[in-house]
């Protein structure tokens, strides 16, 4: 480990490149500051920028990275004054890292004058990379999936050894190229000798979350962790995934509390005449707040009904290029005396967000002291065209299926899909009360058909597991709410097969599982069996 790292410093020959970025710096020390020109914004947050440059270097000009540092908080004033400025802090991280032989991005300077505002560090950009959840969000062959992970798994290694260790490691922080794969963002924490093996469980449940890693990715990933080693991986496996666990509910904890206060991400407010109002400040422009009083009272100019009634429309919102989806809801006695149900429709819809759920992202809601209120999200998965299930089915059984689900190949790894999805569902602790057809739809995406939630007044979060007989529950619901005729008793046992392909084993039989869900449907169907 290094002594407390200078103020300034900068590799040879990349002198004039340091004190571009100190200029540059000194430019954008307050949010909303324009770059100036040769400069590309690749991220622009409140605490920091980062942009690329090409400028002069020892061998030529050179691709480089600036990561601009903003004390935008009197928490972070005070921080800074206490650790000292974080541009000097994680440059000497890096080097300390690329010394004992983990990929990490070459430093080039650093500079940290609080005073005038600088605390910047300059990098060599990764050639031909890009970060893991663009790649992992792209299709790949099983091979090349198993060898991301491995390399992974080994660069974690290399990093454990050293001594490192990070809580917000996330795939933004890893980069894919030809190279392998590069650690960029190690925080500022230094090196502290070789990590014991319980500290490194910990730290691999932390990254198993972070990362978004499957219990069969674990498993390979530890095998390479451990040098090929099976029965370690397979010791250690169970311990990583209840750190994950573990690490899972501290991070919902702490962002399902975002929606309730003003802060960063979302605006809580309360207007003239008790109109309560929750706005998604990344998203939904600031205009909405104010306006949010008129759409209770009428609704806006151009929307369209989804669903009969009129109580779910589709409009176009000024300030937002995109069509957004309205959900009315009418006054109660009961949301008097509680959260009225649009706060907390956009809460849950959050909180399925946070953990992992496919659901649609929640923008404004308001409600008055009536508890009349709206609920303005996003289209699950951001398209316009995702159909709900029960109209999908009618349409397959019209005849004019779409996305190609009249090709039975498809249709089946669409159901095998739905299973999978499911699982998810109930593995991130979410239970549904009402979950049945129309409350569920699909789209196509990148990779496939994808599925997720839109009616989440009967969504439950959890801090437990959900038991078993609650899961049978939840899918005998949905089994009743389709006919026979929309789905064969093979599709109904693909869709349970897919949700029996998690890793992780259920302590029940897949057939004894299939008979629960089967008698609980029946039950539900009543004695015409028409669909419930």
């Amino acid at each position: 480990m290094r002594d407390a790292p200078p103020s300034r410093w900068h590799a040879e020959g990349c002198t004039e490149a340091l004190e571009a970025a100190e200029a540059l710096a000194r430019g954008l020390e307050r949010p909303g500051a324009v770059a100036p020109t040769g400069w590309t914004v690749v991220k622009d947050r409140p605490m920091r920028v980062v942009l690329r440059s090409t400028r002069p270097g020892p061998e030529g000009p050179q691709e480089v990275v600036a990561k601009v540092r903003r004390a935008a908080r009197a928490a972070d004033r005070a921080r800074n004054r206490l650790r000292g400025p974080r541009g000097p802090l994680e440059g000497s991280l890096l080097r300390d890292l690329a010394e004992a032989g983990v990929a990490v991005p070459q430093v080039l300077g650093w500079s940290a004058d609080p005073a005038a505002g600088v605390d910047v560090l300059l990098l060599r950009r990764v050639p031909n990379a890009r970060d893991l959840d663009e790649v992992a969000r792209e299709p790949a062959t099983h091979a090349r999936a198993r060898a991301l992970v491995e390399d992974v798994a080994r660069l974690l290694r290399r990093a454990h050894d050293a001594g490192w260790y990070d809580a917000d490691l996330h795939r933004g922080n890893l980069l894919v190229g030809p190279a392998g794969v590069t650690l960029l963002d190690p925080g500022t924490s230094p090196l502290r000798g070789s990590l014991p093996a319980p500290r490194r469980v910990h730290a691999l449940g932390l990254a198993a979350h972070g990362l978004n890693a499957t219990p069969r990715q674990g498993l390979a990933a530890l095998r390479a962790y451990h040098d090929g080693d099976r029965d370690t991986a397979r010791r250690w496996l169970p311990l990583v995934a209840s750190a994950a666990r573990s690490a899972a509910r501290a991070y919902r904890r702490r962002r399902s509390r975002r929606a309730r206060r003003t802060g960063r991400h979302f605006e809580v407010s309360r207007l003239e005449g008790g109109v309560r109002v929750v706005r998604n400040a990344d998203r939904a422009p600031a205009a909405w707040a104010r306006v949010a009083p008129d759409w209770l009272a009428r609704d806006p100019e151009g929307a369209r009904a989804l669903k009969a009634g009129g109580r779910v429309l589709a409009a176009r919102l000024a300030g937002l290029d995109e069509t957004v989806v309205v959900k009315r809801f009418d006054a109660t006695w009961r949301d008097r005396l509680r959260t009225p149900r649009a706060i907390r429709g956009f809460r849950r819809a959050y909180g399925l967000r946070v953990r992992g759920v496919a659901a649609p992202e929640p923008l404004l809601a308001a409600s008055d002291a009536s508890g009349r209120g709206i609920l303005v999200t996003a289209f699950a998965g951001r398209s316009p065209e995702a159909i709900d299930l029960a109209r999908l089915a009618e349409r397959i059984r019209a005849g004019r299926a779409p996305m190609d689900l009249d090709d039975r190949a498809v249709r089946d790894r669409a159901l095998h899909r739905l299973g999978r999805f499911l699982r998810h569902l109930h593995d991130a602790e979410v239970a549904h009360r009402d979950l049945k057809a129309p409350n569920l739809v699909a789209w196509s995406g990148p990779r496939g058909i994808a599925f997720g939630v839109v009616d989440l007044e009967g969504a439950r979060t959890l801090d437990r597991p959900v038991p078993w007989r609650r899961r049978a529950r939840d899918l005998a619901r949905l089994d009743a709410s389709l006919s026979p005729t929309d789905a064969s008793r093979t599709d109904r046992l693909r869709v349970l097969r897919g949700y029996w392909a998690g890793f992780a084993r259920p302590p029940v039989a897949l057939a004894a599982f299939a008979r629960r869900v089967a008698a609980a449907s029946a039950r539900k169907r009543g004695p015409t069996g028409a669909p419930r």
